[in-house]
């Protein structure tokens, strides 16, 4: 359609997504204390004790986490396997808290055989990325992976996703 404005013809095929994206959440907490939190679909995000960027004396901070599933970024080295999360910490009046943290804050990624079909994927390939808007393209995090979790130690929230190279896109 680069030349036409219309064209006749053309058999336009949708199928259901092969996987469910999960609610996201938003929960307060105390930044000067260790927090974890698990999201509906198993993921797990833990934050140390000040490792928030505010101002000493906070006592609350909001962590805001909605999934993504369509219009993630698909380039050839790193794709994400089905969706990834927005994550963000907010101040108590709504106020994102700077990028960066004290501290490494840890995210824990569950993922299974249908996954790795889907993405035509060893475990070996997985990583948790985030996407760097400057490069346009996923950045792998320092990562782990054991049974059946891959966990990535995370110097800043923004859009994190389990991604894998050459993995087929699921949504667009």
């Amino acid at each position: 359609l680069t030349e036409n404005t219309s064209q006749d013809g053309l058999v336009l095929v949708l199928e259901a997504l092969q996987f469910v994206v999960p609610d996201g959440i938003v929960e307060t907490f105390d930044p000067s204390r260790d927090f974890t939190t698990v999201l509906p679909d198993g993921t797990q995000i833990f934050i140390p004790a000040n490792a928030a960027s505010v101002t000493e004396g906070t006592k609350e901070v909001r962590l805001l986490a909605e999934p993504i599933a369509s219009g993630l970024s698909r380039n050839v080295n790193e794709k994400p396997l089905d969706y990834g999360y927005s994550i963000e910490l907010t101040d108590a009046d709504g106020k994102e808290i700077g990028h960066s943290f004290n501290k490494d804050v840890r995210i824990s990624i569950a993922y299974d055989d249908g996954d790795l079909e889907r993405a035509d994927a060893k475990k070996d390939d997985l990583a948790v990325s985030f996407f760097s808007a400057d490069k346009g393209a996923w950045e792998n995090a320092s990562a782990t992976i054991v049974e059946g979790r891959i966990h990535a130690k995370v110097d800043h929230f923004s859009q994190w996703a389990a991604t894998a190279p050459g993995a087929i896109p699921s949504t667009n």
